[in-house]
């Protein structure tokens, strides 16, 4: 592994420089830090253990908002750890985000990471992220949308560093301008998803999937205390040559042979709306059994080489389930999310599937405390299975912290998720954040 040293990076004169121009930039805009520590794995296999010096500035301009991922490694000896600064895709990886406008607006654009992405109705991207393994995995994905009376759409790419995960939503509302109510708000999609190279290896031909969808959604309720919408959605899978004929693949450790079946198709209708103060969405789903619904979801990133491979080799027999949402959020106080999706038969190991996440700003926990978590779980039978998090089917993330003065907190993060040859990564880290 190849270091440099710290003191030719840091002099008295260069600590000024910076620290000036952290000053001069909280002027202007917003910014913090976090000294910390990590550990990272080398390539003889052994563990090292290093400081982090981390700023994360970020300022904002009518609608654009950029943020930056600034981190130095420091090993026990003074060393600085080089590897992350000596390719232009290292300097990419700088880019926290690069943000215009928000998701709904006219025109919405997001450069960098994607922390959770649904195109449309969720059945083929649902809360898809990159970042499930950043900071140590870093993508610079790009989100696209245009949303004008008539049309809009929805575009998604998960690395403009190679070829890997695409999509895309179009859709049309005709009764825009004809003033009926509720009505004028009819809607007509069509969308697609497609990994053109799940395994990563360009000497791998054939092996690219996607999914197309139509949609349709029209208001049928609108009240000061509710709100209903109803939609469907009917999609099919198409699979690359590889999948459909025998062949070997490899899933964590083991190295299995399967076949695969095309073209399963996958019928989904239901409601989402508001109800007093909370929103809400209810699923119906009725799926050959070889087809998955949100194929690209959030554990995709890390499931992509072997994924389509498990996919049945026949669509009987045809499957049912059900999917039940509920959120509420309070300035930028408090919010909750809670999504629980299941089927009536399982051949995945997908179901039943829990997503929740909340937050808590410190505002309201006396100044002082701040909390916020997320977790999906998959697969889970019952409380033991559930609260198991060393297996490949959790994604944890727990951040509790302390204020010790108006401008710094402690915070503890724990972490749990896997990689794509599932094995079980777990870390827990302390960090101060400065706000400069």
């Amino acid at each position: 592994m190849k270091f440099i040293k710290l003191k030719k990076i840091f002099g008295i004169g260069t600590f000024f420089i910076v620290f000036c121009f952290c000053i001069f930039f909280n002027l202007l805009f917003a910014s913090y830090g976090s000294l910390g520590t990590e550990i990272f794995t080398d390539e003889n296999g052994n563990r090292v253990m290093y400081n982090t010096i981390s700023l994360y500035p970020e300022f904002s301009i009518w609608k654009l908002s950029i943020g930056l991922d600034v981190r130095l490694y420091i090993d026990q000896e003074g060393n600085v750890r080089k590897n992350n600064w000596d390719t232009w895709d290292d300097i990419l990886d700088k880019i926290w985000y690069i943000r215009y406008g928000q998701k709904g607006e006219s025109i919405f654009i997001n450069f960098g990471g994607i922390d959770s992405a649904t195109l449309g109705h969720g059945t083929i991207f649902n809360r898809y992220s990159n970042m499930i393994r950043y900071p140590e995995v870093k993508k610079v994905g790009l989100l696209f949308d245009v949303n004008f009376d008539s049309w809009g759409m929805e575009t998604l790419i998960s690395n403009l560093d190679r070829k890997e995960v695409f999509g895309a939503r179009f859709y049309y509302r005709p009764l825009i301008k004809s003033g009926l109510f509720l009505i004028d708000k009819l809607t007509f999609g069509i969308s697609g998803g497609m990994d053109t190279n799940p395994d990563d290896k360009d000497e791998t031909k054939k092996d690219e999937i996607s999914v197309v969808a139509v949609d349709v959604e029209i208001p049928i309720l609108k009240t000061k205390t509710i709100s209903t919408t109803w939609f469907t959605d009917i999609a099919q899978m198409k699979l690359g040559d590889v999948y459909t004929n025998y062949h070997n693949y490899v899933k964590g450790t083991v190295t299995l042979n399967a076949k695969s079946s095309d073209n399963g198709n996958g019928y989904i209708t239901g409601f989402l709306g508001k109800l007093l103060f909370l929103d809400y969405k209810l699923v119906y789903k009725n799926l050959d059994n070889n087809f998955i619904y949100a194929f690209f979801d959030r554990f995709y990133d890390v499931e992509r080489i072997y994924k389509a491979n498990i996919i049945s080799d026949t669509s009987k027999p045809r499957q049912e389930g059900y999917i039940a949402e509920l959120s509420y959020s309070y300035k930028n106080l408090f919010s909750i999310f809670v999504s629980y999706d299941d089927m009536k038969s399982d051949d995945y190991g997908i179901y039943p599937w829990l997503h929740a996440e909340i937050a808590i700003s410190k505002e309201l926990l006396i100044n002082k405390f701040s909390f916020s978590a997320s977790i999906d779980k998959k697969d889970f039978k019952n409380w033991k299975t559930f609260k198991k998090l060393d297996t490949p089917n959790t994604l944890l993330n727990l951040e509790l912290g302390y204020a010790i003065a108006p401008n710094a907190m402690i915070y503890m993060i724990k972490q749990e998720n896997f990689d794509e040859y599932n094995n079980h990564i777990t870390k827990t880290k302390f960090e101060l954040r400065i706000m400069f």
